[in-house]
């Protein structure tokens, strides 16, 4: 089992090894829910709880933040914090589709010709939306969302329904994992700084603030994180 820490995307996971996907619980780990081998990851405010040794060959997309909203027939928020089977939103059997290819560069084009053919040219994504997350992922979720909407030249409760619709979540929550991340990258890159420098590099009020907003993403305190950390920055393995 791991934990797989939340980034704001959206993901599309094909299980190639097994027709099954299993997430646990995270207050009560014994606890489990069973999907098919094809399923929708909304994006996720918190971590989920993932069961690898079913994964041991899987394919997939990670939208980039609004790239999903033209593909689908809802608002993103409607499925944020969810996992659901392709099979509820489309009647191909994409997972079989991949399987009977015979070679990994067909895969990808298979996938690819799926997606294309439920483009939805008609349902773009607000221009404001793009806008907005460059600029906060270039301020690494540093920006006033007040400041921000004022530039945009709309009311804040549009532009928080147009973001919510297409990406799934709040910016609020958008821009604290713009900086979660940002401190999982530094993290990564193995330095040696003090927790209270790092906090505020990142942009956080002080080391409390940084401690409290990673353990509410990931159920651990930085410290318990880099001793768990493996290839991967948002996969952490729990003891077994």
């Amino acid at each position: 089992m791991e934990r797989r820490l939340p980034d704001g995307s959206v993901s599309l996971v094909i299980n190639l090894h097994e027709d099954r996907t299993r997430l646990y619980n995270r207050e009560r780990p014994e606890r489990f829910c069973e999907y098919s081998g094809s399923v929708l990851s909304g994006a996720h405010s918190t971590f989920l709880l993932l069961d690898t040794g079913c994964l041991a060959s899987v394919m997939g997309v990670v939208f980039r933040p609004g790239g999903a909203f033209p593909f689908l027939s809802f608002p993103l928020h409607e499925i944020a914090n969810t996992v659901i089977s392709l099979d509820t939103l489309w009647d191909e059997d994409l997972r079989e589709l991949l399987l009977d290819a015979e070679t990994y560069q067909q895969r990808f084009e298979r996938l690819e010709h799926f997606l294309l053919a439920r483009l939805k040219e008609t349902k773009p994504v607000h221009p404001a939306v793009p806008c907005a997350v460059r600029k906060m992922q270039k301020e690494y979720g540093a920006l006033p969302i007040a400041g921000l909407v004022e530039d945009l030249g709309m009311s804040q409760t549009r532009f928080v329904q147009i973001f919510k619709e297409a990406i799934g979540i709040t910016p609020k929550q958008f821009c604290r994992i713009v900086r979660f991340q940002k401190t999982l990258h530094q993290l990564a890159k193995g330095q040696s700084a003090p927790l209270s420098r790092l906090a505020l590099e990142c942009g956080y009020f002080d080391q409390a603030h940084f401690i409290h907003d990673f353990r509410n993403f990931a159920a651990l305190s930085p410290s318990d994180y880099l001793t768990r950390r493996g290839e991967y920055r948002n996969h952490v393995a729990l003891p077994v």
